[in-house]
Parts: structure tokens; C-alpha cells; sequence
């Protein structure tokens, strides 16, 4: 008797999550196929070919194909043959995204097709309508991205990068203000385009590929990463405290840190320390790149001879980089208007 009865719970057990699991796939379905029709009824192109869930009895197994977003409100658009979703039946809050190995990608000015192996986003969502962003990270290796833009007169270009790593952590908020992120990148085997090449190093000194690019900083935004921020306009942020940004790329070296905020235009206002070696060399670079005037770039080499010769070596400067009311300067030296952080409201 006590067999039959301890059976029949575990039948009856094994019958309600059976329900359950077909039940609560229905309902995801349902949920992305909404999505995408308030999207479209937003003004969206949001399009899929098909869409199965599997994964039974523990997981939803999602793959989408045939997949085309694009926001003509913000200018961009990205499409792509498949996009996988993995979520625990019991943890609709997590998910693991796996992007297919190509995939095209378009801004105002720009488009780019991305080529990838093994590119796959986990995602941490907190519960609620809102589905904030708590926790997100992203990686993959051998990424190319080719396109065209208009800059270039439709000639193509070519960048890549042999890995990716990338994090956003909802910031503590005994530490941080409300709606802060702690954001880490990391790329190795950088191969910039053959355009910027040739305009940084025309005489071909540098190696093909640059060792290394970080940045390990904390944004402070006006508001959420959420579904909102995807679905109406993008979060801008309020203030940037920059842990570090390394870049390595031959016998070039560059290493910044320090904190900004947005003032009342929304211009960068703070101070961020640099240091960079065979600075020269990056000096020239941005002249040839059409990112500083021949004169600025003349009078920057000079005034910067002085910095570099104070510090006792001439290949390297160590400078605060200060912004204030619009503009900056390098150490003594104007260099132009200050980055926007964000758009005045």
C-alpha cells in the first residue's frame, strides 16, 4: 500500500510539472511572439520566420529564425538566420543567448556584417514587468566585422578582434548611486581596418595586430537598463568614473583613469589622468586620421615636448586631461570641445 501510494504521488508530481512545463512554454512563446507585435505596432521592423521551444521537462530551448529587428526612430537594424534562447523552466529570470556565427548589423552611416565563433551572451534579469538588468556578459572569438560606410565612400573595411569579454554588473548600491553599472571590456588580437592602419602607420612600423584593449569603469545613468531602454530611448549617463583603459599596441601605450560627470549641457566636466608613451607617434596618428588640424597637432607636439621634458622623458607624458565648461585640456593645452555624455533634456 505504502508503494502504491508514494507511486501514485510521484506520477502525480511528475503529471503537474509536466503540465506545468508545457504550460509555462506556451506562455514564453506567446510572451516574444507579443513582443515583437508591439514592436511592429511601435513603428519597428520585427520579423521572425519561425520560432520552437524544446527543452523539456527542465528547460526552454528557444530558436528563433529568420530574425530582423530595426528602430528606424534611432537609425539602427540587425538581422540574422538564428538566435537561440536557453532559460531553466524553474528561472525564467536567467538566460543564456547564442548568436548565430554571422549576422548584420547597420547604423546611421554605416553597415557591417559580424562573423563569430561561439558569441554568447548570459543574461540576469530581476523579476517584475520591467525585467531591470542585473547582471550580463558576453563572449566569443574569431570576430570580424566587415561593411562599408559613408565616410569612406562606400569602400569596404575589415576589423577584428581573436577575443571579446565583456561584463555589466548592476552596481552595489551601498557604493553607487541608484541605476549604476560596473562595466569591464577586453579584447586581445585586435586587428584594426587596413583604412585606419594606413592613416596611423603609414610606414607599416606597427605589428599587424594590437596586444591588448581594457577598460574597467563604473556609468552612472539617468535611468534603468531595461526593457524600456531597448523598447523607447536610451539611458545617458550622468557621470563616468574610469578605473582604468589600457591600450597596447606595439611600442604604443596608453593607460587613462579618473571621473567625470555630465554638466548642465551634458558636456564631460572632471579630470582623467593619461599616460602615454611613444605619445608622438599617437599625436601624428590623429592628425593623419583627420581627428586633430595640422596646426592643433603642431601646437599640442610642442606644448607637450614641455610636459614630456618636465617628467624627464621624452617618449612618455604623464597629464591630467581636465574638461570643463565645454572644453578640454591636456595638462596646459587646449585640445577642443569636451565629449557629450549626454543629451540636455
Amino acid at each position: 500500500m505504502k508503494w502504491r501510494i508514494l507511486g501514485g504521488a510521484v506520477a502525480l508530481a511528475a503529471a503537474g510539472w509536466s503540465g506545468w512545463w508545457f504550460i509555462g512554454a506556451a506562455a514564453h512563446d506567446a510572451a516574444l511572439r507579443g513582443w515583437l507585435a508591439d514592436r511592429r505596432a511601435d513603428g519597428w521592423q520585427a520579423e521572425i520566420a519561425g520560432l520552437e521551444t524544446q527543452g523539456f521537462p527542465n528547460r526552454f530551448d528557444t530558436r528563433l529564425t529568420g530574425l530582423a529587428l530595426a528602430d528606424p526612430g534611432a537609425g539602427w537594424a540587425w538581422s540574422a538566420p538564428f538566435l537561440d534562447i536557453v532559460m531553466l523552466s524553474y528561472a525564467p529570470n536567467r538566460a543564456i543567448v547564442a548568436f548565430a556565427p554571422e549576422q548584420t548589423l547597420a547604423v546611421p552611416g554605416a553597415q557591417a556584417g559580424l562573423r563569430s565563433e561561439g558569441l554568447r551572451a548570459s543574461v540576469r534579469l530581476a523579476p517584475g514587468p520591467s525585467l531591470a538588468l542585473t547582471r550580463a556578459s558576453l563572449e566569443g572569438s574569431a570576430l570580424a566585422l566587415e561593411g562599408s560606410a559613408l565616410a569612406l565612400e562606400g569602400r569596404g573595411w575589415r576589423a577584428a578582434a581573436q577575443s571579446l569579454n565583456a561584463h555589466v554588473l548592476e552596481s552595489d548600491p551601498a557604493t553607487a548611486p541608484a541605476d549604476s553599472y560596473d562595466v569591464y571590456f577586453a579584447a586581445e588580437g585586435v586587428a584594426p581596418s587596413r583604412d585606419l592602419r594606413d592613416l596611423i602607420d603609414p610606414a607599416g612600423a606597427l605589428p599587424d595586430l594590437a596586444q591588448a584593449l581594457r577598460l574597467d569603469a563604473r556609468l552612472a545613468l539617468d535611468r534603468p537598463l531595461d526593457r524600456f531602454a531597448v523598447e523607447d530611448a536610451a539611458p545617458q549617463i550622468t557621470a563616468l568614473s574610469l578605473t582604468a583603459f589600457e591600450a597596447q599596441w606595439g611600442a604604443l601605450s596608453l593607460r587613462a583613469s579618473g571621473l567625470l560627470r555630465a554638466d548642465a549641457e551634458g558636456y564631460a566636466e572632471g579630470e582623467i589622468a593619461v599616460q602615454a608613451r611613444n605619445w608622438r607617434e599617437m599625436l601624428r596618428a590623429g592628425v593623419a586620421a583627420g581627428a586633430l588640424s595640422a596646426d592643433l597637432g603642431a601646437a599640442l607636439e610642442t606644448a607637450l615636448s614641455l610636459v614630456a621634458m618636465l617628467g624627464g622623458d621624452q617618449n612618455a607624458i604623464a597629464a591630467p586631461l581636465r574638461f570643463s565648461g565645454g572644453y578640454a585640456r591636456l595638462g596646459p593645452v587646449p585640445v577642443g570641445r569636451a565629449p557629450r555624455l549626454r543629451d540636455p533634456r
